[in-house]
Order: C-alpha cells, then sequence, then structure tokens
C-alpha cells in the first residue's frame, strides 16, 4: 500500500434533515490517517470533539480529504459560524480535498461523466 502521510480523511454524520433546514446538527464524525504505513481510524461522537478534531486537522500539515466537503463544511460552520474564517483560509492555503468534486472533474475531462465505467453506458439511462 502506498503512504499518503500527509493526508487525512474527515467526515460528518447529522440529525435527519427537518424542513427548512440546511445543515442538520453534528451528531459524530469520523476521521483517519496514515500512522506508521497503516491507516488508523477514528469514530468522534458529539458535535464538540467533532469541531474539535476539525480543528486540530487544520492546525496540522494534513491536506484534509473530504466526499462532500460542501455539505461538511456548511455542518461545521452552522455548528460554530467561528469556524467560518479558518474554513475559508484552510480553502485558500488548499487544505481540504474534496474527492467527489476531483472525480466529477476527471469524468468530465475524459468524457466520461454519468457513464458507466464498464459498459460505457449513460446511466441515467435503465436500459
Amino acid at each position: 500500500m502506498t503512504s499518503i502521510p500527509n493526508l487525512a480523511a474527515y467526515d460528518t454524520e447529522t440529525a435527519q434533515f427537518r424542513a427548512g433546514e440546511q445543515a442538520p446538527p453534528i451528531v459524530c464524525a469520523s476521521s483517519a490517517q496514515f500512522v506508521d504505513g497503516k491507516i488508523v481510524g477514528e469514530l468522534i461522537v458529539g458535535a464538540d470533539a467533532a469541531r474539535s478534531r476539525f480543528v486540530k486537522l487544520l492546525s496540522s500539515d494534513f491536506i484534509i480529504a473530504f466526499a462532500n466537503a460542501p455539505y461538511d463544511l456548511a455542518v461545521l460552520a452552522e455548528s460554530d459560524p467561528s469556524l467560518l474564517p479558518i474554513i475559508f483560509k484552510a480553502l485558500r492555503d488548499r487544505k481540504i480535498h474534496d474527492i467527489l468534486i476531483a472525480q466529477s472533474l476527471d469524468a468530465i475531462f475524459h468524457g466520461t461523466l454519468g457513464l458507466d465505467p464498464q459498459t460505457g453506458k449513460d446511466l441515467r439511462s435503465p436500459s
């Protein structure tokens, strides 16, 4: 396995959506990173602990990988608006990487967005 020592993964889980609520409260989060060549994961219970872990990652040398970063960053900012300046700084400093956006951009570049990678057929078509 290839080690990527400066990459950490982070994800939030939230309460169910309610009408008019774009960013529900954080219930828990998870984080993972390489430690001594192995992936070490962590379940982070509670909004306070989730925010604390996120801030700790931002203050480290890690690039933080997300799957749907806009959502995770929105729920973090909604839970504590004082995080907005450090979130925008992390974005400016390229410390945040969204794997879903990167994959979509790659598919657009290759002309395969919305296509089944095995068959090349349109994923939106049931045939």
